[in-house]
């Protein structure tokens, strides 16, 4: 496992490490294990993990299901790995989409977790196939009231599917219906009506929606995120063409470009803290529009500065897409260096 970056500011600590497989990813201990099923079957990777015992283990099992039997198949897969790696499983149900209540029910074993050993815990969450609103709510929250130190979010590169050339809208539509916006939980920042408003986005292969999202505030300026270098040949010149129509629409110069690998939050959370020198005259928002780990950098600089709202872009439904799991494996340890473990 080899270190990628390391960044530190305002009590918060967060380095990237890859892997080019999962036999070389060094975990650790943990007091609580958060797992997601999905039809992706990258949601099965950390069952080849060497983990020890974990005090308690959430297993997110969504209403939301294929056609095909691949959610029922990982289903199976998940809840027996659960019920070996913690004698304490939690099952959270709901719809994906149903975020409010899917959360309170998610935060409330959270709670359960973080009261049986009175401590900060120490949580691996899985980012591969968990919507983003889940793992950056849940990291959001418990470093606002100390209910965990330190996490580990792993993540699972993977192959997509080959461009459709009759696909008219998006390349890889993994949601379906419009995006609505939505805030992450004390990630709100704030705003001054009497200044400008400036998006950061992670873009990625949906980019009308993006562009609808977008559209609905009405930016004085935008910046993006190019995911550069991709997972794949050929990644991010996809990304681009897939929001073409948003560069044209707000006019993005390659000065409005900033590149970071797919796969690395610290490079995003970097990119950010210099391109950020002032935010006089600015409200800045941060638009999770690209891949998870993107986002989740995304996170890690709306924590650490003052005035920044992190947006979420809620689907109608998530669309079962088939991905290729690859070898290349990552984990980002992220510690609040201000709260005590012990």
């Amino acid at each position: 496992m080899q270190l990628v970056g390391s960044m530190v500011k305002r009590g918060i600590k967060a380095s990237s490490f890859h892997a080019e497989n999962i036999e070389d990813v060094e975990f650790s201990s943990y007091d609580l294990v958060i797992l997601t099923s999905s039809w992706d079957d990258r949601c099965t990777t950390l069952t080849q993990a060497s983990l020890g015992e974990a005090k308690a283990c959430i297993l997110l099992l969504f209403d939301d299901k294929d056609t095909e039997g691949i959610r029922d198949r990982n289903d199976d897969i998940l809840s027996r790995y659960s019920s070996l790696l913690s004698k304490n499983l939690y099952v959270v149900k709901g719809l994906s989409t149903d975020v409010d209540g899917v959360w309170q029910r998610l935060f409330a074993e959270i709670i359960n977790v973080y009261k049986s050993t009175d401590k900060p815990l120490s949580i691996l969450f899985d980012l591969s196939c968990c919507p983003r609103f889940y793992s950056l709510t849940t990291l959001s929250v418990c470093f606002k009231y100390g209910l965990a130190g330190k996490f580990h979010f792993f993540y699972n590169e993977c192959t997509y599917p080959e461009k459709k050339d009759d696909l008219s809208m998006e390349e890889v539509p993994f949601t379906a219906g419009r995006w609505e916006a939505r805030i992450i939980e004390h990630l709100a920042g704030s705003v001054n009506p009497g200044d400008k408003n400036r998006f950061t986005v992670s873009i990625g292969f949906e980019g009308s929606k993006t562009l609808m999202v977008l559209n609905e505030f009405e930016p004085d300026k935008v910046n993006v995120i190019i995911p550069c270098p991709g997972y794949t040949k050929g990644y991010a010149d996809r990304v681009r063409e897939a929001n073409i129509e948003l560069f044209k629409s707000f006019g993005i110069k390659r000065a409005d470009e900033q590149n970071s690998h797919a796969g690395d939050p610290v490079s995003v959370w970097s990119s950010i803290q210099e391109n950020h020198i002032t935010t006089d005259g600015w409200n800045d928002y941060f638009l999770c529009a690209g891949s998870k780990p993107h986002s989740l950098g995304l996170a890690l600089a709306a924590l650490s500065m003052d005035r920044p709202r992190l947006i979420y872009s809620l689907p109608k439904k998530h669309n079962p897409v088939t991905v290729i799991p690859k070898q290349d494996c990552w984990l980002y340890s992220v510690e609040n260096i201000v709260v005590p473990l012990i």
